[in-house]
């Protein structure tokens, strides 16, 4: 028994030391292993957080780019937003990511993107002020835009659309933001042609836009004489635009051999005065 208390005895002694080294450490001990551990997850944590502004902004800027030349951008015209007719378009997702990404991709995108509105019977005043609301960063990236297109949606000419069309050349012309529009034509949907169209009314179709385009033409024309110099310079792009979807329209009628012959009962089925356009 006295043998066995002597084997506990030593045998404490020989592994006390031992548990002591292992779980007993000095402070500076301590304090290097801390570091260590501290040191170890914050790398971890910074490589974890990498985002995308930690890249460079020449690489940001590229990508920028890429993404705005893809994108296409409509602006509902003022009467389908009052009508509720206006299809829904939601924004480029980046404008949407943070505050940071809409500062830095707002101006590349109204520099790059295509841009398109309809301007329905020549009423510009929502776009009118629209670019007035604009701020002066967003005018700079508009102005080196080469694709902004406005799409004229047009019916027979009334007074108003003319009054309407001179304030427009009036605001261009005594305007400061100096961006440069591009016009289109678009029709409404009663001269619009649709695959099962029959002959007949394709001829209609074409007659009848012949008759808008030059009521049109004339309207100018006149306007285009009776206003200053300033104003003739705006109107005359819009002038073209409209000789050019005249020549579209004519080369295009299905009927130029027979048109004329129809045109007479072809105009009475429109309710339009029965005169021929030539």
């Amino acid at each position: 028994m006295s043998m066995l208390k002597s084997l506990r005895r030593n045998s404490k002694q020989f592994f006390e030391p031992r548990r002591k080294s292992v779980v007993s450490l000095s402070p500076a001990a301590e304090a290097a292993l801390a570091a260590n551990i501290i040191t170890e997850e914050s790398g971890s944590t910074k490589e974890s957080k990498l985002s995308f502004f930690d890249l460079p902004a020449e690489l940001r800027n590229a990508i920028y780019e890429l993404v705005a030349e893809d994108t296409r951008i409509f602006i509902p015209s003022a009467s389908s937003k009052k009508n509720g007719k206006a299809p829904y378009h939601p924004p480029p997702p980046l404008l949407l990511v943070s505050g940071q990404t809409r500062r830095e991709f707002l101006p590349l995108l109204l520099e790059l993107a295509p841009i398109r509105t309809v301007i329905k019977d020549l009423d510009f005043s929502n776009l009118t002020r629209l670019i007035s609301s604009l701020y002066a960063t967003e005018l700079r990236a508009l102005r080196c835009n080469p694709n902004l297109t406005l799409l004229l949606q047009i019916e027979k000419p009334s007074r108003e659309t003319i009054a309407s069309l001179r304030r427009w050349l009036t605001n261009r012309a005594e305007g400061l933001d100096r961006i440069a529009f591009h016009y289109g034509i678009v029709w409404t949907r009663r001269t619009q042609i649709i695959p099962t169209s029959t002959q007949v009314h394709r001829i209609n179709v074409y007659i009848q836009r012949r008759t808008i385009l030059s009521t049109h033409l004339e309207a100018m024309a006149q306007l285009h004489h009776n206003v200053a110099e300033t104003l003739q310079f705006e109107l005359q792009p819009m002038i073209e635009c409209f000789e050019e979807e005249m020549s579209r329209v004519t080369n295009a009628d299905p009927g130029a051999g027979m048109s004329m012959l129809h045109e007479n009962s072809a105009l009475m089925l429109y309710g339009m005065p029965t005169r021929r356009v030539h």
